[in-house]
């Protein structure tokens, strides 16, 4: 506890010494000066020496003087270094408006007397204007604003008015408005003064240069051309050598100048141009302020010019007119001079005008390179106003601001802190130069002191080890307890300089061990087993080496040994309270502020390191790789089953370090443990998962070092959480989301020391287990009754033509589907498609609904203008009978929406197999309509195919060929053609085969698996439920199961018939639950009765779409469902009757018979036919014929 106590007071000093007294420009000793309400106090300032006496200068230029009958003339006031408000007019001028000839010649009311000062150093002269001074001409009808300046010399015994242009030289078009004295500066050796005159000549603005021991050595510049107007030149100005011949030259600033983007014109001591330097931006007012120094110490002297409406517009806060400040650097080359430069950019907020006010400070920190100030008064936490401090250095200004001091800082009653700036000159004689700030609006200046600097030459921190590196092996030296470990020796050096310090200082000095561990140091003292710092305090003389050794031990047992031990010392001088720098005996006088630590860094480090088995370069480069195996390939959701992942690790190369495994866990996944796959295996050490990047992370130790090609092994074992992934599933579907389709998981191994870049590629591993709903959806189906025996004629050859009953159209059929749900899970919603084949392909009725289906369970269908179209009065009997067949919870079908579906095709129909009627040439519209009226969808789809039987018209004892072709077009709801796509099939058959289509062969007999049963070494596992109607015969069934990806569309298919599509929504259907459908119709016998048949098999058809599971898991991977239901018709008069042949037909074609007998009997008479010759008989052939064998022949055996 004691130690963090002096960690945290030494921390607390430590910041105070960085922030509150980031250098050396001390705050706590400013002092304030203010003037008169009012006065513009402030408005301009300046430094001045004269005879051992020090002041400082300010200018209020509306302050109420006692020169008669003038009003707000202004004033310049010196003050005293020592004791604020100790202030008193400088006289100047104490006269009244002069006259002449009895008459008023001048108006000094308003004049602004003050508005600029200048000092030309040590006992030289001081330079004041009045930019706003009157002039009347001699007819005294014109009153011009000309301006006047006054020099006082002498220790402010002498004065003398300088007015260049009070001359006839009227009209603002002249130098009747040239307003002198706006900007004016004085050379450093009291000869010359320079006035910016920014009114002559349209506002082009003109610069005198008066001599100051002759009126007549006046010099000045010329009117320039006509873009020149309204340049404003003479607006700012300073003197310096800028052409490098040792004589005075002159700076002088033109915001207005070069097309609005400012000019600084750089004039030689004769007022001949050296080299104008322009500015970046329009409207930046580059050239209001300038100052000249040489920042870099390379005896040239640079060029400082502020901009303060300069704007950055690419910053993306908005900020506008922070302004900027320019530093150009003179060069020993002529035409190089001025070309190279850096900008400063200090402004926090918009319109701080940053570089309103620019100063040269000389050397404030005595190292070698002269400093700045800049002014920013509308800056700063309160925007009451701030100066910036940049020190320079052998490459040039140092853009980052070495001190910033806010008005807050000083005073909470400053407003435009900055608006003026002046330095240079050491005024409380510790050899440093100080700062007066002006605050016009506040009415005060401010000034403030630089605090000595002590530099410490020498900050040492070293390991004395030769090698760099601890060997963690060689345990030479034992802590209290006796346990050996390794040590080695740390040096700390100091030795300190500087100007106007005294000759001794104590330097408090703080050593933390391993400083970039602080939670975990691998080092620390024997002293404290536990401290890894020391603070110490150092009594150092001045030029003098002063060095302590410290034996720094590690701790046993050390985790890292990859990364460097970084060992710390940090320093600073013992700060002086407020009270000990009060006047007093023993103490230190205002005169003598306490030193400050050089602007160097406060800290200085020494690196060792852990000797380790990499080689000679003491580098391990090592190459991980991770593989995994999984216990299961999906996860089934509720499943309590343990998730398990192999994880097995090798290091292909040299040691790794810390080597860890990293497992990104779901959230629905809980750690249980780890298992070690080897005996004797090193441990793997887990800690339970922490929340990284908004998901839980396991993390597990490997090794430390992890062997070079060793290969560790370990079983992860992991429990889902069905709870967790309930809610998180219900939470993303509240939220409009889907939920998750699968458990993801990140594998990932790496060490401390790092790979090479091109081997990680197999240091991670993705880990995605689908989930899965188990559910078991099975179809059955049935007609009632299964063979439908009737007598053709009692229907067909009724005389009634517009039927008006059912049981005028022919015998009711009803087809019953039942939807089971075998479970486990639940089925949100499925969609369900009966198709029933109500017309043939010819337009005729076939399979008349005469009523919507009967639903018995948690289903609905839409309403549907395809039943009983014709408005046929049914039997009341049969719609009983039919509802309390599907039992008390039946149903008929409603919706808000309307779907109907229309089949056009011809074909002849098969008299074997089973679908939802027979196809062959087809066309399909389908259209859907909502309340919505929005969002609607068409689907045209037309096929056609040709059957030819062996060359002739169908008949039953041929073989077959057929071919279709089918094309499925999607319309948007503007009209638009959203896919079109098209299929081909041909074939052949033997005699009796029922056309491909949708025709489902009775012999066939199909079962649905869920895809989700497990596995067995037998085969697969099929669960039985009991069926929960008994209509429906099991050996009835006609069952299909899906295993193609889903194709709806082929699916509905109405194959040879012109059928209905019927669409229902069922569910929810919980596990070990169904859903039954009823369709009821009447087989139309007048169409039956054209179709030469002898056994007639119609068939209707049910697919069903899962489209929604439990816990928002995505059903798409479960395939469609499909089953047929057919209905045989077997007619009882199969012994049709001879029809009756008119006896007038008998009687022409028995005489068209005799008459064609005749006719041939005629020819052959006229071809001599019955007038054959016969040849004469021999006797030989009247012998009859006798067998060599003795045995008669013919007759002669009788």
């Amino acid at each position: 506890m004691t130690e963090q106590m002096e960690m945290t007071s030494f921390g607390l000093l430590l910041l105070a010494l960085t922030s509150v007294l980031a250098f050396n420009v001390d705050i706590p000793s400013a002092l304030t000066h203010r003037g008169p309400s009012g006065s513009y106090f402030g408005f301009s300032v300046d430094l001045h020496k004269d005879r051992g006496v020090n002041w400082l200068l300010v200018g209020a230029p509306t302050a109420q003087t006692e020169q008669p009958g003038v009003a707000r003339g202004g004033s310049v006031f010196r003050c005293s270094t020592e004791i604020p408000d100790q202030c008193q007019s400088i006289p100047f001028d104490v006269t009244g408006n002069n006259n002449g000839s009895g008459q008023q010649i001048d108006q000094k009311s308003d004049q602004w007397f003050g508005a600029t000062v200048r000092s030309a150093g040590p006992n030289g002269p001081v330079l004041a204007c009045a930019p706003r001074y009157v002039w009347f001409s001699n007819n005294y009808k014109r009153r011009e604003p000309v301006g006047t300046c006054f020099v006082a010399r002498d220790s402010f015994r002498e004065f003398s008015e300088y007015s260049p242009c009070r001359t006839s030289s009227w009209g603002y078009h002249r130098q009747g408005s040239c307003q002198a004295g706006l900007g004016a500066t004085i050379s450093p050796d009291g000869l010359r003064v320079f006035i910016g005159a920014v009114g002559s000549w349209y506002w082009q603005g003109q610069l005198f240069s008066q001599g100051l021991f002759s009126r007549l050595d006046v010099l000045s510049t010329t009117e320039g051309s006509a873009a020149e107007d309204d340049s404003y030149l003479g607006y700012s100005s300073a003197v310096g050598d800028l052409d490098d011949d040792g004589r005075t030259d002159v700076a002088v600033g033109m915001p207005r100048g070069a097309n609005l983007t400012g000019k600084v014109v750089l004039l030689s001591s004769n007022l001949t141009n050296i080299a104008n330097i322009t500015g970046q931006q329009l409207g930046a007012y580059f050239g209001y302020c300038v100052a000249v120094t040489d920042v870099n110490n390379d005896g040239l002297q640079d060029v400082i010019v502020g901009a303060p409406l300069y704007s950055n517009y690419a910053n993306t806060e908005g900020k506008y007119e922070m302004g900027r400040v320019h530093v150009y650097y003179q060069s020993a080359r002529l035409r190089q001079s001025f070309r190279r430069s850096d900008v400063l950019d200090g402004g926090e907020v918009s319109k701080a005008r940053f570089g309103l006010s620019v100063s040269a400070l000389g050397d404030i920190n005595l190292d070698g390179f002269n400093d700045i100030a800049v002014g920013a008064p509308y800056d700063g936490p309160e925007e009451r106003g701030a100066v910036y401090i940049y020190h320079g250095s052998s490459k040039g200004i140092r853009t980052k601001a070495t001190q910033v001091i806010y008005a807050e800082q000083v005073s909470s009653a400053l407003s435009t802190f900055g608006f003026s700036l002046a330095g240079g000159m050491d005024l409380d004689g510790n050899e440093y130069p100080d700062i007066l700030v002006g605050a016009y609006d506040s009415d005060r200046a401010i000034f403030l002191r630089s605090r000595p600097v002590v530099y410490l030459n020498t900050v040492d921190i070293s390991y004395d080890v030769e090698s760099k590196q601890i060997d963690l092996e060689n345990k030479n030296c034992s802590l209290f307890d006796g346990t050996p470990v390794a040590c080695v020796p740390l040096t700390l050096c100091f030795e300190f300089s500087g100007r106007g310090v005294n000759n001794r200082e104590e330097v408090m000095v703080q050593l933390i061990l391993d400083s970039k561990s602080p939670k975990n140091p691998r080092l620390h003292f024997l002293s404290e087993e536990n401290k890894s710092s020391l603070n110490e305090t150092y009594q150092l003389v001045k030029g003098q080496r002063a060095c302590r050794t410290y034996t720094v031990y590690v701790r046993p047992l050390i985790r890292d040994k990859l990364t460097p031990i970084e060992s710390e010392v940090r320093y600073s001088l013992r700060e002086v309270t407020a009270d000990s720098r009060r006047t007093g005996a023993g103490q230190r006088t205002r005169r003598s502020l306490p030193p400050v630590l050089g602007a160097e860094a406060p800290s200085k480090t020494d690196v060792i390191v852990i000797q380790k088995n990499c080689g000679p370069d003491n580098i391990c480069i090592p190459d991980m790789q991770v593989t995994y195996k999984a216990n299961t390939d999906k996860y089934i959701f509720g499943s309590d089953k343990k998730l398990e992942i192999e994880v097995s690790v090798l290091n292909a190369a040299e040691d790794a370090f810390e080597a860890t495994v990293y497992l990104t866990l779901p959230d629905e996944v809980k750690f249980v443990r780890v298992d070690r796959v080897e005996e004797g295996a090193p441990p793997v050490l887990c800690s339970s998962p922490s929340e990284e990047s908004g998901q839980p992370v396991l993390r597990c130790e490997i090794g430390n070092p992890l062997s070079a090609f060793r290969t560790s092994v370990f079983t992860i074992v992991l429990q889902p959480s069905a709870r967790l992934a309930r809610e998180n599933a219900a939470a993303a579907i509240a939220a409009g989301q889907k939920a998750k389709s699968s458990l993801d998981f990140i594998l990932e191994v790496n060490s401390t020391n790092p790979e090479d870049p091109n081997q990680l590629f197999d240091n991670r591993a993705e880990i995605s287990l689908p989930i899965r709903v188990e559910t078991d959806l099975s179809i059955r189906g049935i007609s009632d009754p299964e063979v439908v025996r009737f007598n053709l004629s009692a229907f067909a050859s009724s005389s009634v033509q517009v039927k008006s009953h059912e049981n005028q159209v022919g015998p009711q059929v009803i087809h019953i589907y039942e939807l089971g749900n075998r479970g486990p899970s639940d089925i949100l919603k499925a969609n369900v498609y009966i198709l029933w084949p109500t017309k043939t392909l010819s337009g005729k009725d076939l399979l008349y609904l005469v009523d919507r289906p009967f639903v018995d369970g948690p289903a609905s269908c839409q309403l549907m203008e395809q039943f009983n179209p014709l408005a046929l009065k049914l039997e009341s009997e049969r719609l009983s009978s039919l509802s309390s067949a599907s039992g008390s919870g039946s149903q008929r079908s409603s919706s808000s929406s309307s779907s109907s579906y229309s089949s056009s095709s011809s074909s002849s129909s098969s008299s074997s197999g089973s679908g939802s009627g027979l196809s062959k040439s087809s066309k399909t519209t389908y259209s859907s309509s909502s309340s919505s009226g929005a969002g609607a969808n068409v689907i045209s789809s037309s096929s056609s195919s040709t059957t030819s039987v062996d060359g002739k018209p169908k008949t039953s004892s041929t073989s077959s060929s057929w071919n279709r072709t089918s094309t499925v077009t999607r319309y948007g709801p503007d009209g638009s053609v959203l896919s079109t796509v098209s299929t081909h099939n041909s074939g052949a058959g033997a005699p009796g085969q029922v056309i491909p289509g949708q025709i489902f062969d009775e012999e066939e007999d199909y079962d649905y698996d869920e895809e989700l049963d497990q596995q067995s070494t037998q085969g697969r596992r099929k669960r039985q439920v009991p069926w929960q109607h008994s209509g429906i015969k099991k050996n009835r069934v006609r069952n299909r199961r899906q295993s193609q990806p889903k194709d709806l569309d082929r699916e509905l298919n109405c194959g040879a018939t012109q059928c209905t599509i019927i669409k229902c929504s069922a569910g929810p259907i919980t596990s070990n639950n169904n859903v039954v459908f009823k369709l009821r119709a009447r087989i139309w016998a007048q169409t039956i009765s054209e179709i030469d048949w002898e056994d007639l098999v119609i068939s209707s058809k049910m697919v069903v779409d899962i489209n929604e599971l439990p816990y928002g898991i995505d059903p798409d991977y479960l395939p469609l469902r499909s089953a047929t239901v057919t209905t045989t018709l077997d007619q009882l008069d199969r012994e049709r009757e001879a029809r009756a042949i008119p006896w007038w037909i008998i009687v022409l074609a028995a005489v068209a018979g005799v008459l064609l007998l005749l006719l041939l009997i005629f020819v052959l008479w006229k071809m001599g036919f019955f007038k054959r010759s016969r040849p004469d008989k021999d006797e030989c052939e009247q012998e009859p014929l006798k067998s060599e064998n003795g045995h008669l022949q013919r007759d002669e055996a009788l």
